[in-house]
């Protein structure tokens, strides 16, 4: 979700329907969606998921909430910049309040989109609301918690990578600091030494079903064509993508995909551990939960390059325990 502070437009749509974004007035003034998905990286015809508010008000002062809607939708700009030329789609309805402003106010959770009556008096902001917030909890471990500065390889915590050569792997995480995301790296600790490997990567979100859902980058090809996981104790990394992903603090899916030759007729492992010793500064690790995570995966194959969107997931099984972690970190460099 793309969320932002002080980001507000207005609207020149009425209804229940798909928004078509106006220049915020003024006051209250603000930094319009367009103008706020450029600067995080976002071009041309992008559609972006984005956490929304919608209020209409009695009139253009803004001083009276009437009605509100809070969602999660599609912001698709335009072929060229300017707010006029962005659409907001209202995918998700999570929560919504009518005749805020009598005694027979009423709020809904869920439920369908409230009809806007006057454009003129409505504004969209970008931003979360509590129910986009990750609750407290006290169950987690602290050794479930990315460190702050550094990383050295931790010790017992592996995934073997072996069969045909044709599986994605899928394992969910969380991310906690806001980042444009351009570059993958993952640390290999043992060497394939039978024939060609390749790995290759991508983030997907979390679908209604909960498991990975819509493709929201791909990295494509991870370290060098043929030999991706052929040397053991190595860094290896994706091209530094075009435009990136913008990664907000919340929950995501990991996917990789890898082709070993003659996998099964050597038994070789190839494993991961936490990258080597990188510093944070332009990149933020993402420790996989030390705490028996669950992995999902399918050796049913499908597309490498371009990843699959949606998320490949025929025939999904699951695996646990803490011999099964992934560990990698993301660059905007």
């Amino acid at each position: 979700m793309l969320r932002g502070d002080n980001v507000v437009s207005g609207t020149s749509s009425t209804g229940t329907g798909t928004l078509t974004l106006a220049a915020c007035p003024s006051p209250p003034g603000g930094i319009d969606f367009d103008v706020y998905a450029r600067a995080v990286g976002f071009g041309n015809s992008a559609a972006v998921p984005v956490s929304y508010t919608i209020i209409e008000y009695t009139d253009t002062s803004f001083a009276v909430a009437k009605k509100t809607e809070k969602g999660a939708g599609i912001l698709t700009l335009g072929s060229s910049s300017g707010i006029a030329n962005c659409t907001l789609t209202r995918t998700t309805i999570q929560t919504t309040a009518t005749n805020m402003n009598t005694s027979a106010a009423t709020q809904n959770i869920g439920g369908t989109a409230v009809s806007i009556g006057v454009a003129a008096n409505t504004l969209v902001f970008m931003g979360v609301s509590a129910l986009d917030v990750a609750g407290y909890e006290p169950w987690t471990q602290s050794d479930a918690i990315p460190p702050p500065n550094n990383c050295a390889n931790p010790t017992g915590n592996i995934y073997p990578l072996a069969g045909d050569g044709s599986r994605w792997v899928y394992q969910a995480f969380e991310w906690r600091i806001p980042l444009l995301a351009k570059r993958f790296t993952m640390g290999v600790w043992a060497g394939f030494t039978s024939g060609n490997s390749n790995l290759y990567a991508a983030i997907y979100a979390i679908g209604s079903n909960g498991l990975p859902g819509k493709r929201l980058i791909d990295f494509g090809l991870v370290g060098t064509a043929n030999a991706s996981l052929n040397t053991a104790f190595v860094d290896i990394s994706s091209g530094l993508h075009s435009t990136g992903y913008f990664m907000t603090p919340g929950e995501y899916y990991l996917g990789i995909a890898y082709t070993l030759q003659n996998a099964y007729a050597t038994g070789s492992l190839v494993t991961y551990p936490s990258p080597s010793g990188q510093r944070m500064n332009s990149a933020r690790w993402s420790i996989l939960n030390h705490t028996s995570p669950v992995i999902a995966y399918t050796d049913q194959g499908g597309t490498f390059t371009p990843a699959p969107d949606p998320a490949y997931v025929t025939g999904l099984t699951t695996v646990g325990g803490d011999n099964y972690q992934l560990s990698f970190w993301l660059g905007n460099t």
